[in-house]
């Protein structure tokens, strides 16, 4: 394989702005995050763009004037957002926090998806499989999507998953029957 494991990014999603709501300068955030009661006080500082941070202007910071919950979501009041247009201005955009402060996962098999995006995939055999492009939330398991010669689904259970090597930049997979046949 020659394509380098990709950057790892600067900053990572914990909300999306939805859409305003009342009068006084609040939005509904989808949560993104395991961690919310951390990432959205009172106070604190978060940082807002457009959801595809390639494609946007980078994040600027902003302060969380207050945090109240409904139905799921958040209702947060950003500092600078006094009525109901500047609050519109928001929707669309997406709630990120610097990578360096992510949360440390519990789990020793847990990962970010940051830290899996890019990395080298291989069989048990030293086969070379692709590199994982993104990953998908399939209810029971998450699905790495590996792309190589042509574009894997492998999922992220044991009985596939030998060994994922985030230092050494590679995931090392059991090829059961019918998991990299064509068609």
């Amino acid at each position: 394989m020659t394509a380098a494991r990709a950057e790892r990014p600067e900053y990572i999603a914990v909300g999306l702005i939805r859409r305003p709501h009342g009068l006084h300068g609040e939005v509904q955030v989808d949560i993104l995050t395991d961690h919310p009661e951390a990432r959205f006080k009172p106070g604190g500082t978060v940082w807002i763009a457009g959801p595809d941070l390639a494609r946007s202007e980078p994040p600027g910071p902003v302060t969380i004037d207050t945090v109240r919950s409904h139905d799921r979501r958040l209702l947060i009041r950003f500092g600078g957002a006094a009525d109901r247009d500047d609050a519109a201005a928001l929707s669309g955009l997406s709630v990120y926090v610097p990578t360096a402060d992510a949360v440390p996962l519990d789990e020793d098999d847990s990962y970010y998806p940051h830290d899996l995006i890019g990395l080298a995939v291989v069989t048990t055999d030293g086969v070379p499989v692709g590199r994982v492009v993104d990953l998908m939330n399939a209810g029971a398991s998450d699905i790495l999507v590996v792309r190589g010669e042509r574009q894997v689904l492998v999922p992220m259970i044991g009985d596939v998953i030998e060994r994922v090597d985030v230092e050494g930049g590679r995931i090392v997979i059991v090829a059961l029957a019918g998991l990299l046949d064509e068609g």
